[in-house]
Parts: structure tokens; C-alpha cells; sequence
């Protein structure tokens, strides 16, 4: 289940995303797009205290997974300077079986970085970061980063891709709006999906 987002929630995502108009390529709605590299390439280990790194399996579909965090060297992060994630920021998943994944950063988050699996997105002023994550993972952004990713031995979505990507760009109060509506949608599908799950245990 955890693959596949809930399909109540999908097709309220694509209903709202078809509707809205205009767009514009994501690369000019954000200040910043790259991704970070891999600590073994540069000689470098994980250590128990230190920045969080963040890896593809911690970006889950609308959130972010923190419950067995790894931790870098400072020395590694200053070198990451480029990758640095900070609240506010939206991460999406470039490669392997999580690909597409997206959530925003949380505030709280303290310093961070990623790995080379993982694109962060640092949304400019028009662009609310948590509608971007919801943007990402609607079936339409899906089927278009699905549909350029190339089938090498293991798929991967590129930074131009996501450059490339046309957002819808309503105003910041209808983006909120959006968020919203879905917010509420999906926390119903959890509370039913928790109540089906108590009544079979049952």
C-alpha cells in the first residue's frame, strides 16, 4: 500500500491540478534546483551525531520519514554546501523503486543534506512549497516525470526534467486553499482506513 498513494486522494489531486491554469516550467518558479552526492564516493562515513543526511527512503508520498535518521560530519556538509535542505524546501525522488516520491521540508528540521537519489527544490516566492510537494505527486506530474525517465538499468528522473516540468501557478491563497482541501481529504482516508483496520482486527 505504501506504493501506491491512497485513490481517493489521487483523484481529487488530478481533478483540482486539471483545472488550473496558467503554468509555468518549475526551473523559473524556484530559486534552486540540485541534488546532493553520496558520503562512501567521497571517502567520507555516517556518524552518530552531526547533520541529518536525507535518503530516498525517507521521502514517502506528501511526507518525510525521520525515524531512523543518518547523520553526516560537519566537515562533509560544508562541502555539501549546494545541497543544504532547509524548511520550506520540497525534495523528490530522482531514482530506483521510490522514484517520484515528494514531500516538503518540515519546519524544526535543523541542518541537513541529501544524497545523490534525492532533488531539492527551493520554491521562490510564488510558489508555496507545500502545494509544489502535492503537485508532485498528482497523477499528471507523475505521468509526465514518468514518461522522460530514462530506462537505463535503473530508472531515474534528471534535474532538467524537473527544470522542464510545467507547475500550475494559481495565487498563493488558492495554492494554500489547495493544500488545505487536501489536507482534510487525506486525513479522512487515514481515519477510515485506521477504523477498517481496528474492525478486522476486531
Amino acid at each position: 500500500a505504501e506504493q501506491e498513494t491512497e485513490g481517493a486522494v489521487d483523484v481529487a489531486r488530478k481533478r483540482i491540478f486539471s483545472a488550473l491554469l496558467p503554468a509555468k516550467p518549475l526551473g523559473s518558479a524556484s530559486k534552486r534546483i540540485t541534488k546532493g552526492e553520496s558520503p562512501k564516493w567521497q571517502g567520507f562515513t555516517y556518524q552518530d551525531v552531526g547533520p541529518l543526511f536525507i535518503r530516498s527512503e525517507n521521502v514517502l508520498w506528501g511526507k518525510l520519514d525521520l525515524s531512523e535518521p543518518m547523520r553526516i560530519s560537519e566537515e562533509f556538509h560544508a562541502k555539501l554546501e549546494r545541497s543544504r535542505v532547509h524548511a520550506g524546501d520540497v525534495l523528490i525522488n530522482l531514482v530506483g523503486a521510490s522514484i517520484g516520491r515528494a514531500c516538503a521540508v518540515p519546519k524544526g528540521i535543523g541542518e541537513a543534506n541529501i544524497n545523490q537519489a534525492v532533488a531539492v527544490i527551493t520554491p521562490a516566492s510564488e510558489l508555496d512549497a507545500e502545494y509544489l510537494a502535492q503537485f508532485l505527486i498528482s497523477p499528471q506530474a507523475q505521468e509526465v516525470l514518468h514518461s522522460g525517465k530514462v530506462d537505463t538499468a535503473r530508472a531515474n528522473i534528471s534535474l532538467c526534467d524537473l527544470r522542464e516540468l510545467c507547475v500550475p501557478l494559481p495565487p498563493l491563497s488558492e495554492q494554500r486553499r489547495i493544500v488545505a482541501e487536501l489536507d482534510a481529504l487525506q486525513a479522512e482516508v487515514d481515519r477510515l482506513k485506521a477504523l477498517q483496520a481496528e474492525t478486522a482486527a476486531e
